[in-house]
């Protein structure tokens, strides 16, 4: 699994051609957040420090030009708000030298503590070791570093995403009365994207513990087109599958519109239905979903990576870096536990269920209970993925239905 983030987070990113995109969202909700400029930091003479009621913490994301982050940053901000606390967030736009120098930034403006989804898991390590001789406690989200500085991560672990998409789905059929058993169309992006890889291997580690499955993987390099026609000629070609998966959002439509072009697909509980699951859920998965044409697909935990992050970072300032989840404990969200360590060794976090902000309930649906690992030296929390099905799709506090609310995106 540590392959699987170095070897995506190590590649040089292009910076996306953002100018008129620089100050597109609006993420303050009474507390102060700066979306950075492609062209630099020409506001930096103009900009006034928020007003600290609380602690002041440091944002750098990994970038903040998709609906998927938008949420991500406008939760965090939310929660930061709730507690009295402020937060400047700058947006690097996927470009490891704009961060550090957006990290430099942050600690001038004299913040108690950083958050950042790291651009390079190389090529931040400097400038977080030199946050940390600051004596600015640092925590880090969706993406990591290869640095002790760093106290802990909060983000999920790709082959156990794809298994848990793939037990539900074997879960779905059962229920059915419909035995595992025929051919299985798995859609990835290629050989050398490692977290798709991770990804189908955790979907196949599901699927091979039935004899009577065949396996077939397709590379649709994570485009939609890509895994329509590879899928529609699977169909012709090689006969019907009993199931179809895929490891992101386009390739997940992709292979729907692939069974369609093939002239089989039909919801479930009509027909010969072909069971359909994945991971990522979009607009087009819910869609997919009210038509019964996708059983299950997963996503990450988005809107709980700032609020843990905020929570983390307060836990330290507080009661120190001991006090975090050790490393080897079963992390839990119970609602109705006291926070923190308990007497059978998990460590529960607690976030109130009912908590609204702006018409959503952010915590809702916690994530299932969740492992902490060792990572170059710091802490891993390796989430799990927010299960969704045809039930609760349209409730689910996922990024896209939280967009609808907080963005107006429908």
């Amino acid at each position: 699994m540590i392959d699987s983030m170095e070897n995506i987070l190590n590649k040089k990113m292009s910076r996306r051609v953002a100018l008129s995109k620089a100050a597109k969202i609006s993420i303050g909700v009474g507390v102060a957040a700066v979306i950075a400029g492609v062209g630099g930091y020409y506001a930096w003479q103009r900009m006034a420090k928020p007003q600290k009621t609380g602690y002041l913490w440091g944002d750098s994301p990994y970038e903040n030009e998709e609906v998927w982050y938008w949420t991500l940053t406008r939760c965090l901000h939310y929660y930061a708000a709730d507690l009295g606390d402020s937060v400047i967030t700058l947006d690097p736009h996927t470009n490891t030298e704009v961060q550090i120098r957006d990290i430099r930034y942050l600690v001038a403006q004299g913040i108690d503590g950083l958050m950042c989804a790291p651009t390079s898991m190389e090529g931040l390590v400097e400038v977080l070791d030199w946050v940390k001789k600051q004596g600015i406690p640092i925590v880090t989200y969706d993406s990591d570093a290869k640095t002790p500085s760093v106290s802990i991560c909060t983000r999920v672990d790709s082959f156990t995403i794809g298994k848990q998409s793939a037990e539900k789905l074997i879960e779905i059929m059962k229920s059915d009365g419909i035995e595992p058993k025929g051919k299985v169309f798995i859609v990835h992006d290629r050989p050398e994207n490692l977290v798709q890889v991770a990804r189908k291997d955790g979907m196949e580690s599901v699927l091979k513990e039935y004899p009577g499955l065949e396996i077939i993987e397709y590379t649709a390099f994570s485009t939609m087109e890509k895994a329509k026609t590879v899928i529609s000629e699977a169909c012709h070609t090689i006969g019907k599958p009993v199931i179809v998966m895929a490891t992101n959002m386009p390739q997940l439509t992709g292979a729907v519109e692939g069974l369609k072009a093939a002239g089989i697909a039909s919801p479930r509980g009509k027909g010969e239905h072909v069971y359909v699951g994945g991971i990522d859920v979009g607009p087009d998965t819910i869609s997919y979903m009210k038509e019964g044409l996708i059983d299950v697909a997963v996503d990450q935990p988005n809107l709980f990576y700032g609020p843990l992050s905020v929570k983390f970072l307060r836990i330290i300032k507080e009661k120190g870096e001991d006090s975090l989840p050790p490393v080897g404990a079963t992390v839990t969200f119970d609602y109705n536990k006291s926070e923190g360590r308990q007497a059978d060794g998990t460590y529960n976090i607690v976030f109130d269920p009912d908590k609204e902000y702006a018409g959503v309930k952010p915590f809702a649906y916690p994530p299932p209970p969740s492992k902490v690992v060792e990572f170059y030296g710091h802490r891993w929390l390796q989430l799990s993925a927010i299960v969704v099905t045809p039930e609760i799709a349209e409730t689910a506090p996922i990024w896209a239905n939280v967009a609808k609310e907080w963005f107006k995106i429908g």
